[in-house]
């Protein structure tokens, strides 16, 4: 399970709302100056993401907890929205020329160029629907893991 602390910042009902600090290995790395990764980071800035899960460990405002996600859940959800859009984008102009040759025309490039825009959205929209009725079916999603105490969430340094 990937774990990631965060702080509970509204409870409603049996709904608590998680904030997660944004964390990148930039600072960490010899080339942070450089990399894509920092350029995005400096322009995302600091701002915290926000999640609202199910309060099954009874979390009040202010608590620190842990948040996990299953690792296989994880790379099924990213297959799902990487596969399945690229499978429709390159997947559509190959059968739309197809079609189009067995009725001994031709297909030209502004064709094929359409049936693949066609076949990306088809692929994002079928990856979307799937991964909503995933996360209703509770296959895939965030769960609390367990509320932090202060001495496992403070890091002492020791010399």
């Amino acid at each position: 399970m990937i774990e990631q602390e965060g702080t509970a910042v509204a409870v409603a009902g049996a709904q608590v709302w998680i904030e997660f600090q944004r964390q990148t290995a930039c600072g960490h790395c010899a080339v942070n100056g450089s990399c894509g990764t920092g350029a995005v980071g400096k322009v995302l800035g600091r701002r915290p993401n926000r999640v609202a899960l199910t309060n099954t460990l009874g979390v009040q405002v202010g608590e620190r907890v842990v948040v996990g996600v299953d690792e296989l859940a994880l790379v099924t959800a990213a297959g799902w929205a990487y596969a399945v859009p690229l499978l429709g984008l390159l997947t559509a102009p190959l059968v739309v020329t197809g079609v189009a040759q067995m009725r001994g025309m031709e297909a030209g490039e502004i064709v094929s160029i359409l049936a693949a825009v066609c076949g990306g959205t088809i692929g994002l929209v079928v990856a979307r629907y799937s991964a909503r009725r995933a996360r209703l079916r509770g296959r895939i999603g965030a769960v609390l893991v367990r509320k932090m105490n202060v001495s496992t969430s403070a890091v002492q340094w020791s010399r």
